[in-house]
């Protein structure tokens, strides 16, 4: 799961597991003094597509 934030955060993985090839989707939703941000991954073979904040 930290991994996955991390991804959010960095735009790239760091340690995912191989057997992750399957997420398709990462959204992110985080409080930042007071300031909602939500980060979306669209994932294709584990690559990003298309991302949007």
């Amino acid at each position: 799961m930290l991994e996955l934030v991390t991804w959010c955060l960095r735009g790239s993985p760091r340690d995912l597991l191989p057997e992750t090839h399957w997420l398709r989707e990462v959204d992110l939703d985080v409080d930042i003094a007071g300031q909602v941000v939500g980060i979306r991954l669209d994932l294709t073979d584990g690559e990003i597509t298309q991302r949007s904040s």
